[in-house]
């Protein structure tokens, strides 16, 4: 997809969506779109390529998500917010709701995995 903010917002619909279509349950579906609107805003702010690729996968037992930025040598900043801060939480929170999560390609794509409960 191409690099412009109202996109998150249109993924995060697509990927409930299609979710829910493939019997996701309600907890893990928000858990995933949480997620997906995370590590794309990360991908917006941080990365340097024009496109970002979003990837959702599902079985029973878990729900992958993968966010590409194709932008190789870029790893995800951990940062120590405060709580005066308005940002710097993400990656936090992708910890806190995945059951893994991690970077491939060279800190180009992060992904992770959430329970799945109900999945097909």
């Amino acid at each position: 997809m191409p690099r412009d903010t109202w996109l998150v917002r249109e993924q995060r619909h697509l990927v409930a969506e299609r979710l829910a279509e493939w019997g996701v349950g309600s907890n893990s579906s928000a858990d995933a779109v949480l997620i997906v609107s995370e590590l794309l805003s990360n991908a917006m702010l941080y990365g340097q390529s024009n496109e970002i690729g979003v990837s959702v996968s599902s079985s029973q037992r878990e729900t992958r998500i993968e966010v590409d930025d194709r932008t190789p040598g870029t790893w995800p900043a951990r940062v120590c917010a405060t709580d005066e801060d308005e940002n710097g939480r993400g990656l936090l929170l992708v910890k806190a709701l995945s059951k893994a999560w991690g970077i491939d390609r060279n800190g180009a794509l992060v992904w992770c995995t959430v329970s799945t409960d109900g999945a097909q």
